[in-house]
């Protein structure tokens, strides 16, 4: 006679939802090096602590001017301006732009003091030779009027110091992370990852990459790795419990037939027992 016990005491739907409801199972926040952010959902809210950019740029190489001096500026009758410097990306200016004269300037860099605007570099000549005699022109003809602001970034314009820069449960995708970077942030507060057990039972089950015997009815274990692959996402990480089944066969060697013993379910508190296995002669 078999030994095999079956449950059917089954909880209803409304039950089981009710049980999962009265878990607390949302995690704790954490935070998280800005590389390893993508996919992440943020925790807080983020305000901008800088201007970004932080100071007036030029977002041309050209010649940084006062645009007063370039008024009525055009390819007949250009506007002669002395030109008194170089200012690069990523150095301080130590020049500053008087009535009549200009500076040239390297996209990205720092706009000097007394200038309002960039002429391009397409729209200028180089006229005269400095007077030391090297080859640097002294002189700088703008062939085209500019309004103050042209070709220059205004600091802030991206976003200014104070403003919110992202909400909490925003979704990380790289655009997030350039904000992030822009604004000097490498550490980022995120929504905890659930941690996801996965379990497959059954004695038949035999890990993917391990020998298999058809002879007794093994089978690889799909389940786990499908739901593990499922659940592998940036919300989740999951962990799945090595195969060994909920009950273990042992051969008894006095009677030459599979004794099995009971293991505890982990979800109903109860023994389970797989079905008896008779040996024919």
């Amino acid at each position: 006679m078999s030994d095999r016990k079956e449950f059917r005491d089954l909880a209803t739907p409304d039950a089981a939802r009710d049980a999962i409801a009265s878990l607390d199972l949302a995690p704790s926040p954490e935070s998280v090096p800005l590389e390893d952010a993508r996919g992440r959902v943020l925790a807080e809210r983020i305000d901008a602590a800088i201007d970004v950019p932080g100071f007036d740029r030029a977002s041309m190489d050209g010649y940084a001017v006062r645009a007063r001096d370039t008024f009525g500026a055009d390819e007949v009758d250009p506007a002669e301006l002395d030109l008194v410097g170089t200012v690069h990306a990523g150095a301080a200016p130590d020049v500053t732009v008087e009535p009549g004269t200009c500076a040239e300037v390297s996209t990205g860099a720092v706009l000097p003091d007394g200038a309002d605007a960039v002429v391009m570099v397409e729209r200028t000549d180089e006229v005269g030779v400095g007077s030391d005699g090297d080859d640097r022109p002294d002189r700088i003809a703008v062939r085209t009027a500019v309004a103050p602001g042209d070709h220059v970034m205004s600091a802030g314009a991206d976003i200014a110091a104070g403003a919110r820069a992202l909400g909490p449960g925003t979704r990380i995708t790289p655009r997030e992370i350039g904000l992030l970077s822009a604004l000097g942030v490498d550490e980022v507060p995120v929504e905890g990852r659930p941690r996801v057990g996965i379990v497959s039972t059954g004695d038949e089950l035999v890990r993917p990459g391990e020998a298999l015997d058809p002879s007794r009815g093994e089978i690889y274990d799909v389940n786990s790795t499908t739901i593990a692959a499922g659940a592998r996402r940036p919300a989740a990480s999951p962990s799945c419990t090595p195969t060994p089944a909920t009950t273990t066969t042992r051969w008894d060697g006095s009677s030459g037939r599979p004794r099995t013993s009971a293991t505890w379910s982990s979800l109903r508190g109860r023994p389970r027992r797989a079905p008896s296995t008779s040996s024919t002669a």
